[in-house]
């Protein structure tokens, strides 16, 4: 119980901040569940019906924001998406059909709007935020740097032979880069246009007659402006001359390597995922890689301590999805 009251202060708090940004929404009262015996940290907006599922459990991958807050602010911002997405034309429907009319009104808006906007409020309304966080653009700076910067299309659509990273950051990069051209409130007048016309693409068509530009375009010049930054980040630090030095062997498809520990100067032991196998604990000595074992639903880092290996795994419930 003092969970949820804690829950109910800062949703009822911060609503009419995240709310500034985005216009007047569809005032509906919106539940708002909490999953206390879930490890799985995360949080959810669905309609039909309509509700916020939050799973209070902190993650192991936390940074400098505590996660209550960082929730209701991301997970607010999705309640007040989709309650402008029942305003203008999609209204009438509403009233006939139901609340499964959100899920046609959503349809033709992409996900990178979605989350990256969510990511831009939570990096705006706090002093934290996964906007911040270098990872964030380490993907993209990298392919600058390796010369091989890929279209919109298939950072926006993703790839199965070449990592392509997430919708998030690359919808926060777009949004928050609208957000410093065009004005904080950018977002509530595309998604006015959005529900007020009827255009084909819409969501495009709606960008394009508030900004001047198409996605691609805006695509574009998001990462000229970012590569600026990032061109003037590596002369004031002079890192322009680092040489990466690469300890796995090369593959036609991509592997992921996560939360490397050294064994000793030669030896690293790293989890490694991939399309075509499970999750395994691989060691890497020299750019040959042996496997280990195979790791289950993984939901920390390892650690390596007195050469042994430890992380922890989520094991699921009998009977309840939201108990593990």
């Amino acid at each position: 119980d003092s969970m949820s009251r804690r829950s109910i202060s800062r949703l009822e708090t911060s609503y009419p901040q995240i709310e500034r940004t985005i216009g007047n929404t569809f005032k509906k009262k919106n539940p708002v569940v909490l999953h206390p015996g879930n490890m799985l940290s995360n949080g959810m907006v669905s309609w039909a019906p309509r509700r916020m599922e939050i799973i209070p459990t902190p993650s192991s991958d936390l940074y400098a924001q505590s996660w209550d807050r960082q929730l209701v602010i991301h997970e607010s911002r999705h309640i007040m998406q989709t309650g402008k997405l029942m305003s203008g034309l999609f209204r009438p429907f509403y009233y006939a059909f139901g609340e499964q009319v959100q899920g046609v009104a959503a349809l033709f808006a992409p996900n990178w709007f979605f989350e990256g906007d969510a990511v831009a409020t939570e990096t705006a309304l706090s002093n934290s935020g996964r906007g911040r966080l270098p990872e964030f653009n380490m993907l993209y700076r990298a392919h600058r740097i390796d010369g091989n910067f890929y279209s919109f299309d298939k950072w926006n659509l993703g790839s199965y032979v070449d990592y392509t990273g997430t919708y998030y950051a690359l919808g926060y990069n777009l949004t928050a880069y609208a957000r410093h051209q065009f004005g904080a409130d950018v977002w509530d007048r595309v998604t006015n246009r959005y529900v007020s016309r009827v255009a084909i693409p819409p969501f495009t068509r709606a960008i394009k007659h508030v900004t001047g530009l198409d996605s691609e375009q805006l695509f574009n010049e998001t990462f000229s402006f970012l590569e600026k930054e990032w061109e003037e980040q590596e002369l004031a630090y002079q890192q322009s001359g680092f040489k990466p030095n690469y300890i796995s062997h090369s593959n036609k498809r991509y592997n992921s390597y996560k939360y490397p520990q050294a064994l000793n100067d030669s030896v690293i032991l790293a989890v490694r995922s991939n399309f075509s196998d499970l999750t395994a604990l691989v060691k890497i000595e020299k750019g040959q890689e042996k496997h280990l074992t195979y790791l289950g639903n993984i939901n920390s880092p390892i650690i390596l301590n007195n050469d042994k290996v430890y992380w922890t795994e989520n094991i699921s419930g009998t009977r309840w999805a939201h108990k593990n």
